[in-house]
């Protein structure tokens, strides 16, 4: 029982001081950023301006440019065309979004089968969600019916589409109601959206996301062994799309 006490004891004091330590270090962990030599505002407007760029906001990534004279890491003309195609998904028109996808550059569809079978997978679920049950039974069987959908890989994800038949789409029980959410279109978006960012030899998603959930998860570790520390408030931030 003494050995165990001093076992804990131990292990207790030891936790407290790597977090001591953490927070001795912490003005080191602000200053340095990776292999940059410090973590300038330089630093901040460029991961600032990648996240405009990766998501889409031209608009804003044109404003930030002006006000911070921070260059964007993509040409704010490309951008147009990219969420043009990923506002045609997110409104539910796969179409309109293949249409631009293959103008843009048909190597994008013809070297990606996951996202092509994705794509074909949300128009399948807007015809179910229209209620056009003739037409989504016809698109299934011609579209949906190829013998690589029928790998583990696909399976699943087909066999719960194809459930959706039996209900009404505004009655859709757990878990297939998330597939005729506005989440599902936020998804699929996403990932075509990556895809042709990696087309153009572009960082599919951006830095900024992954440096504020590490932030998030240091604080936390900070404020349970209740050190003392130049506290960031980044709850307004933590929603920042992953």
């Amino acid at each position: 029982e003494r050995m165990r006490r001093h076992s804990q004891h131990h292990h207790h004091h030891s936790a407290n001081s790597v977090l001591r330590k953490r927070a001795a270090d912490w003005p080191l962990l602000l200053a340095h950023h990776q292999s940059c030599p410090s973590f300038t505002p330089q630093i901040m407007n460029e991961l600032v301006m990648e996240y405009l760029c990766v998501e889409g906001f031209k608009d804003a990534a044109a404003k930030f440019q002006q006000e911070t004279q921070t260059p964007p890491t993509m040409e704010l003309a490309a951008i147009s065309g990219r969420m043009e195609i990923r506002a045609a998904v997110q409104r539910g028109d796969i179409t309109a979004a293949l249409k631009l996808v293959n103008d843009l550059n048909p190597d994008i569809l013809t070297t990606n089968p996951h996202l092509v079978f994705h794509l074909k997978q949300q128009h399948l679920i807007e015809l179910i969600k229209a209620g056009d049950v003739g037409q989504a039974l016809a698109f299934a069987q011609t579209e949906m019916a190829s013998p690589s959908y029928a790998q583990r890989e696909h399976l699943d994800e087909l066999e719960q589409t194809m459930a959706l038949f039996a209900f009404d789409p505004a009655h859709t029980p757990a878990p297939l109601a998330q597939l005729v959410d506005h989440s599902q279109r936020l998804k699929t978006a996403t990932e075509l959206n990556a895809a042709i960012l990696t087309s153009t030899s572009q960082r599919k998603d951006s830095m900024l996301p992954e440096h504020i959930k590490q932030l998030r998860a240091l604080q936390t570790q900070m404020d349970d062994a209740k050190c003392s520390y130049p506290h960031m408030n980044i709850t307004q931030i933590a929603h920042l799309p992953k």
